[in-house]
Parts: structure tokens; C-alpha cells; sequence
């Protein structure tokens, strides 16, 4: 397929959609993103869709001359524990549709978003891609299940486990992800709670960084398999707590939950990622972390000053 051909978006509208179709802009692609409520803003370059993913319509023939699929769609975690059937109606049976069209318009490449949480608790650290599955979240699950018809049935697949992002989104709204909870519990003179030991840990990544980890994928045809999407370093929680607290001014205590959740630690293996990728995070975690508080300390202040933020 030509390079000049477009790309198959779905999630373009979410949190790292945003940022991708940003990049994907930078590099002047032609887009054609799929959305059940398509963005009002036009580009000669992006074409937006209305169309559900769970549902047969005339998005499956947009398929149709494109040069791979970016499958963002997803339910998020809290989603998937809300409500199963639905967030498995998206993560699963919106894949198999989605992999149905893109086979009969005869696009083989196929770039699916999956997750750290696949894993579980790693029994080891660095975690590789060829560790056994075991998740422990319902989201994790689903991920991993939609892995599995992605390798199956793509005919050309790269599986982008992510693992745990933070920063701001490009619309602006809140997001739930760890870091983002801790600012704006902090700024808002919260406790933030941290669940069994002040050893618990995540591997975070940036979200302008998945979004440069899809755009490597797209341009390296030849890397396929599952890699690793993460910063290989390994980050306490309650670290990452304190370092919010000493910049917003506040002294922050989190607490430690004995008897809730479980010790888990995560950092990834990145060299999958930087052989078939040429994958490395541009984005310094402090500087990273800092943008994320400034941008919440902005939301906190907007929702506490409505008539000056209007303005």
C-alpha cells in the first residue's frame, strides 16, 4: 500500500488519540478517523466517520484503500468494572468487527493499543513481552483476550502494550490515570491513598510518548509481534506523591492501605521496542510531571473561578 494512503483511526477523540492525531498532523498523514460523536474541526488531511464499532455500518467501507488500522477504542478500567458486558461489547466484539472489515477491504496492517495490565504482578522484573499473561483487572483480561484475535487474524500485526500514562489530554478534560488522581487530590487537599506497601511501583510513560511509539510503528512496516511501550524505569508511588506535594506547596502524606489491594511492582523491557521501533521516551519524567500538575492546578482554578476563566 502506497505511504501516501490514509490510515484507519478508531479512538481518535480519546486520550491518546488526541495526542496521535496531533502527531499524525505534524507529519502531514491522511486520517480517517472513526468516531460515534465525530469532531466538528475539519482538515484537509482528517476525514472523521460516524460510526459505532459494535455495530455493521457504512464505516466498514472506509476501510477501503487504507494503508493500516490504528485500533485506540477501548473501555477504560473503571468502565470495565462498571459494567463488563459493555466495556467486553467494545474491547472484544468491536475488535472482531473492526478485524472483519479491515480483512475484507484488504488492509493487512493492523497497530493495536494494549496495556501493562495484561501482566498482572510480574513475579519478575524487567517485565518481558514472552512473561505469561495474568491479569488481575477485568480491563487486563479484555486487553488480553483482543491480543489474541489481533494476532490471530491480522495479517500483519504490532501489539503496543502501554504501560502506565500520565500527562495532560489534548481537549483538556480530566483523566483518570494514577498521577493525574494524585495532583488533583493533592491540590485539592486530599489524602491520596496508596494500596498495601510504599513499595508498590508503576513504569510511566507519557502520552505525547505513545503517541511517537504508534507513529514509529506505522513507519516500520517490517515490526510485528507484542512490544513493550514503556519508560524502563521503575517508579515508587509514594515517590511520586511526595514530588507533587513539594511542588504544589502542600506536605502530602499518603496513606498506606495495609489491607487493601496488593504489592505491585512494574517496569518493562524495553529493548524490543528500541531494536524494532528505534523506541525511546523523549519526555523527562520530572519536567513531564510537573505539566501534568500545572495542568490540573489550571483545571482546579477554572472550576473554582468560573466567571474569570470565561473570560
Amino acid at each position: 500500500m502506497p505511504a501516501k494512503a490514509p490510515l484507519f483511526v478508531t479512538g481518535a477523540s480519546g486520550y491518546v488519540g488526541g495526542h496521535f492525531l496531533r502527531e499524525a498532523r505534524r507529519r502531514r498523514w491522511r486520517l480517517r478517523c472513526l468516531a460515534r460523536t465525530p469532531s466538528r474541526r475539519r482538515g484537509d488531511r482528517v476525514r472523521w466517520i460516524q460510526g459505532d464499532l459494535c455495530r455493521k455500518g457504512k464505516w466498514e467501507r472506509s476501510l477501503k484503500g487504507c494503508r493500516a488500522v490504528i485500533h485506540l477504542a477501548t473501555a477504560s478500567l473503571l468502565e470495565c468494572e462498571r459494567d463488563p458486558a459493555a466495556a467486553a461489547a467494545v474491547i472484544l466484539d468491536g475488535t472482531r468487527r473492526l478485524l472483519d472489515a479491515a480483512r475484507r477491504a484488504g488492509v493487512k496492517r493492523v497497530i493495536f493499543a494494549s496495556s501493562s495490565e495484561v501482566y498482572g504482578d510480574p513475579p519478575r522484573l524487567p517485565v518481558r513481552e514472552s512473561d505469561p499473561l495474568s491479569p488481575l483487572s477485568i480491563y487486563g483480561f479484555l486487553k488480553a483476550c483482543a491480543e489474541i484475535l489481533v494476532l490471530r487474524h491480522a495479517a500483519s500485526a504490532c501489539v503496543l502494550r502501554f504501560f502506565n500514562l500520565y500527562g495532560e489530554a489534548v481537549d483538556g478534560r480530566p483523566r483518570e490515570t494514577v498521577l493525574n488522581l494524585f495532583a488533583r487530590r493533592i491540590l485539592a487537599g486530599e489524602a491520596v491513598a496508596i494500596d498495601r506497601s510504599p513499595k508498590n511501583s508503576r513504569d510511566f510513560l507519557h502520552v505525547q510518548d505513545a503517541a511517537q511509539a504508534l507513529a514509529a510503528a506505522i513507519n516500520r512496516e517490517e515490526a510485528s509481534g507484542v512490544i513493550n511501550i514503556g519508560s524502563g524505569c521503575e517508579t515508587r508511588l509514594l515517590a511520586a506523591a511526595r514530588k507533587i506535594g513539594a511542588w504544589a506547596g502542600h506536605r502530602a502524606h499518603p496513606k498506606i492501605r495495609s489491607g487493601a489491594g496488593r504489592l505491585r511492582r512494574m517496569r518493562a523491557a524495553t529493548r524490543r521496542a528500541q531494536a524494532l521501533l528505534d523506541f525511546f521516551p523523549r519526555q523527562n519524567f520530572d519536567d513531564g510531571l510537573r505539566q501534568t500538575l500545572r495542568a490540573e492546578r489550571a483545571r482546579l482554578h477554572a472550576c473554582r473561578n468560573p466567571s474569570s476563566s470565561a473570560k
